[in-house]
């Protein structure tokens, strides 16, 4: 079925670039979500134990058969990325034409991701090459990379990330590694290439390229196709490494080293997320600072290891494309992403932001794990781990969860604070995606409430995980308060504000509250996950230097022969005293 479905992509891709200039964009992009929304029911269709076609014979030749795993991955990445083209594509006038490229090479780069994620060996840096590639492309479509001489610096990341895969997949021994510091080079390698194709901490700066991209689309390339590529192959090579070691727990040396990576990417993308008023560029703080906990839930063996990745993987993805389309549909109310210029009264408002509060709310809270979501079950088997082998590392989660919740505080505050004066929404306002929304946005709140769904449906059948699902009723019951709770508060915030008329006093002066007091105060702490502020620092120290230095330079230009001339005339001056004494 794997091959049924690339095959389907490559078609796809090709009818959006070839009919880019007879059918209006909006409805090759409708037709390219559609498609993803077919292959990914295609892949939920099981092949029966006893019959074995042709396809299933080239796909064993080819090694493009997907595992159960890594059937689910890619199931979710194509359900998240037709979400996030429809909302890209209605989101277009219905009579734009000529963009059929960008859904093209966005199905394309899919194809690459899916092969990638059905690969084995050294198929694997290829397909995350050939990704990375892509996603350039994808993102040359939309007219916002600048120069088209230059390559955006994600695809040369990317790029680079397939060549260390590649060094690692060489370098590996086939033998039981031993924990020496050959081998922790050799895991450095393996998570370097991990968090650079991603664009992880310290690498966020990669993603630069990214921001300047449609809201929807940095949802599918940062948010979904990188995160379950990148994570999910380093999942699926570090279980491979338990294998070799034959031993649950990898050694101390190794387990340092994803710890270490988590924390950077928890902290720093935490408080990036805190400092960032541009709601696109924090959304992929926020993909950052989930990274944290995949890694270090990776790095420590404990019965509920693989259920806790899994299930902090489906949530950075989930949540990653719900705020993304909340970023999206501000955007597309405002005309801006930057959360400072949401102003409630016109011109700057369009329409109604209250839509995008509720996913930017749902999906801060999934992230935070508040109970009733589904991030609520990964925070607390995480916890369950770190508690038993990292206690240390609990203040650092909660840590965290404090920075993102500040991180999702004013821009929920400006979405929701609506002017009753506004203007009604336009017919073109009222062109907003709910079906892809709502597919992005339910799994959060019904898996919150029925986490037994996904483990009867998927999580039950894999391997390394625990004989039943590990939840207690007095859990449950906080699942149900968490929902009630958060239904009553997005009631009361969906109640239009009430204009009130207050007398100043006279003896007490305005005093207003930026939303940049605080990211002022987080930005060296974000530079754990994208040091280019501290790099610029060490640049314009550089720069400092080498003024000094060319003044002292400019002092002595041209007069050094007036330094010769002085001591020659010293040294005849000592010659003639010398030759005039007694």
């Amino acid at each position: 079925m794997i091959l049924i479905g690339l095959m389907l992509l490559l078609l796809g891709a090709a009818a959006c670039m070839g009919l880019t200039r007879y059918v209006p964009t909006r409805w090759l992009g409708v037709a390219a979500a559609v498609l993803l929304l077919g292959v990914a029911m295609l892949l939920l269709v099981q092949p029966a134990a006893d019959t074995t076609t042709a396809l299933d014979m080239m796909a064993e030749l080819l090694s493009v058969r997907l595992d159960p795993e890594r059937r689910g991955l890619a199931i979710l990445m194509l359900l998240g990325s037709s979400a996030a083209l429809s909302v890209l594509a209605l989101a277009l006038s219905p009579s734009l034409r000529g963009f059929g490229l960008l859904f093209g090479w966005a199905l394309l780069t899919l194809a690459a991701a899916l092969l990638g994620l059905a690969g084995e060996g050294l198929r694997l840096p290829f397909a995350w090459g050939l990704t990375a590639i892509l996603a350039g492309s994808t993102l040359r479509a939309t007219g916002t990379t600048g120069s088209a001489e230059r390559m955006p610096v994600g695809t040369t990341a990317g790029i680079i990330a397939s060549v260390l895969l590649l060094g690692y997949l060489l370098l590996l021994p086939a033998t039981a590694p031993q924990a020496s510091m050959q081998s922790v080079l050799l895991l450095l390698l393996l998570v370097a290439a991990t968090v650079l194709f991603m664009g992880s901490a310290p690498f966020l700066y990669t993603r630069s390229a990214l921001v300047a991209a449609p809201a929807a689309l940095v949802g599918m390339l940062g948010g979904v196709v990188a995160p379950l590529l990148a994570l999910g192959t380093l999942n699926h090579l570090i279980g491979n490494l338990r294998l070799i070691v034959l031993a649950p727990e990898l050694p101390l040396a190794w387990r340092t080293v994803l710890i270490v990576a988590g924390i950077l990417a928890l902290l720093g993308g935490a408080a990036g997320a805190a400092s960032e008023c541009l709601l696109k560029r924090a959304v992929l703080w926020l993909m950052v600072a989930q990274t944290g906990p995949v890694l270090l839930a990776l790095g420590l063996a404990h019965p509920l290891g693989s259920l806790t990745v899994l299930a902090l993987l489906i949530n950075l993805v989930l949540t990653t494309l719900v705020a993304a389309l909340a970023a999206a549909l501000a955007e597309q109310q405002t005309g801006s992403a930057d959360i400072t210029r949401v102003q409630p009264d016109p011109p700057y408002l369009r329409g109604d932001l209250r839509l995008a509060g509720v996913l930017w709310l749902v999906a801060v809270a999934s992230i935070i794990g508040v109970p009733g979501l589904w991030g609520f079950w990964g925070r607390a088997w995480l916890f369950t781990i770190i508690t038993a082998q990292v206690a240390w590392a609990v203040p650092l989660v909660l840590f965290s969860g404090v920075l993102v919740a500040l991180a999702g505080f004013v821009p929920l505050i400006r979405m929701f604070a609506v002017s009753p004066a506004a203007p009604a929404p336009t017919e073109q306002d009222w062109t907003i995606p709910l079906a892809p929304v709502l597919l992005a946005l339910l799994p959060l709140p019904v898996l919150g409430l029925f986490p037994d769904l996904l483990w009867q449906i998927w999580l039950a059948g894999l391997p390394a995980m625990p004989a039943q699902l590990p939840i207690s009723t007095l859990a449950q019951i906080a699942s149900g308060a968490g929902v009630l709770a958060l239904g009553l508060i997005l009631l009361h915030l969906w109640q239009p504000l009430v204009t009130r008329q207050i007398v100043p006093d006279s003896d007490m002066p305005p005093a207003i509250l930026t939303p940049d007091l605080l990211p002022r105060q987080l930005v060296p702490l974000a530079g754990l996950a994208s040091p280019q502020a501290f790099a610029n620092l060490l640049w314009l120290l550089v720069q400092r230097l080498g003024q000094a230095a060319r003044q002292m330079m400019l002092l002595f230009e041209g007069r050094y022969y007036l330094v010769g001339i002085t001591f020659a005339l010293l040294s005849i001056l000592l010659l003639m005293a010398q030759g005039g004494a007694p």
